[in-house]
């Protein structure tokens, strides 16, 4: 496996080099490596064990495509790391183990920069926060707490199984809110294309026949020939209505709030958006607050783990009543997000100090409502889109052959 440099970070003024060396088993190795000098670089490569070492500036290439780092391959690492530092390996050499076992080119050059910041003398917590944050908030948080607190192995395996969980979530939501959406987007295109390539050569058979055309095939015709004529402005005002919305929505709180209102308020949907959001706060505070992190500070960590503006928002006034003195049940129940039954286990776990507990209850019974929403959701969608594609193109191919029909009626 060849040695790969740290990556190099948006405020550094490294370049980039290639070089040549040979390992401690006097295997040959090649690779690039970043740094603010060549001398810098070897010295860098001194220390991963290489020799003999070669180094030239690396060429500027036009395009620079690298696989990205998945959600998976960070939970792998995770793990990888808590199950090396609970058997007594040391952070350093768990991080260069890390390093050899990933296959992404990205990961493997953060955890190399990791393990060098560690060297020279910063925390894990401290090193993290000098890299670009793929790991996330939540996990620099945990793991400044398992620090602290001499549990690092612990925290890692907490927030591996906090993450895994999360990506659990998030693939059932994607699996209700993708699935009639792509089937829409396939129906439209199968359309579009019958309407733009084969409907045209049934209207000159029309035309040569001389007879009136029912009044379905007429319109078809007529939405036919007008795809005909402004596909390519059609298509082009639809990606502009999109791409204004899209940026809108990025530079505009206010429409943010808007669209993030209307979310939980559509048929279906709404409430397994609101789900959701509900089972990734009460996840993400029970995993913080229950590793020490101070209960304002999990509350933010925990709001941001929604991705959802108007819990952002609730939690800023909820985080504001606690800081007044409120218990965290009084100010939860004034937001109007959280259901009567959450509500009531986060009032009984604060009473008999088994918050963490009840918030992990919580957790698991949205998750189960969740999963129990999506299947019944699927199981919905899946003949209504049968029935609506069969109405669409069956509607169609029928207008098309209603002149036939006609015409061997009066034959």
């Amino acid at each position: 496996m060849k040695p790969i440099s740290p990556a190099k970070s948006p405020n550094s003024t490294a370049q980039r080099f290639c070089y040549h060396a040979t390992d401690a088993r006097g295997k040959a190795v090649k690779g690039e490596i970043d740094a603010q000098s060549i001398a810098l670089a070897k010295v860098l490569l001194y220390k991963q064990g290489l020799t003999n070492i070669r180094i030239k500036p690396a060429p500027k290439a036009m395009f620079h495509l690298q696989k990205p780092i998945a959600a998976t391959d960070i939970v792998l690492t995770l793990r990888t790391l808590s199950t090396l530092i609970g058997a007594g390996i040391v952070l350093t050499q768990a991080l260069a183990i890390a390093s050899t076992t990933t296959t992404n080119v990205r990961l493997k050059a953060h955890l190399d920069k990791l393990k060098a910041d560690i060297e020279t003398g910063h925390s894990f917590a401290q090193a993290l926060t000098k890299q670009p944050p793929i790991f996330g908030a939540l996990t620099q948080a945990l793991i400044h707490a398992g620090e602290q607190s001499g549990s690092l192995d612990v925290m890692l395996e907490r927030v591996a199984s906090h993450s895994e969980k999360q990506l659990w979530l998030k693939s059932r939501i994607n699996k209700a809110l993708h699935y009639p959406l792509t089937v829409l987007v396939v129906a439209v295109a199968v359309m579009a294309i019958l309407l733009i390539k084969v409907v045209p050569s049934f209207a000159s058979s029309f035309a040569s026949m001389g007879a009136e055309l029912p009044l379905p095939t007429q319109i078809v015709l007529g939405l036919s020939e007008f795809l005909v004529a402004y596909f390519w402005l059609m298509l082009g005002g639809i990606l502009a209505i999109i791409a204004i919305m899209v940026w809108r929505y990025k530079t505009s709180p206010s429409t943010q709030k808007q669209l993030a209102t209307l979310s939980l308020r559509l048929p279906i949907f709404g409430s397994l958006i609101r789900l959701s959001a509900s089972a990734r706060f009460a996840r993400t505070l029970a995993t913080t607050f229950g590793a020490g992190v101070a209960l304002n500070d999990a509350l933010a960590l925990s709001a941001k783990a929604t991705n959802h503006p108007l819990f952002i928002q609730a939690t800023d006034d909820v985080i504001a009543k606690v800081r007044a003195g409120g218990s965290l049940y009084t100010a939860i129940s004034h937001v109007g997000l959280f259901s009567p039954m959450s509500l009531q286990m986060i009032g009984v776990g604060e009473e008999s100090g088994r918050l963490v507990e009840m918030l992990d209850k919580v957790a698991d019974y949205h998750e189960q409502q969740v999963d129990a929403k999506v299947d019944a959701l699927t199981g919905m969608i899946e003949p209504v889109m049968i029935v609506v594609l069969g109405l669409m193109i069956g509607g169609l191919v029928l207008a098309m052959y209603l002149p036939m029909f006609n015409l061997g009626a009066t034959l």
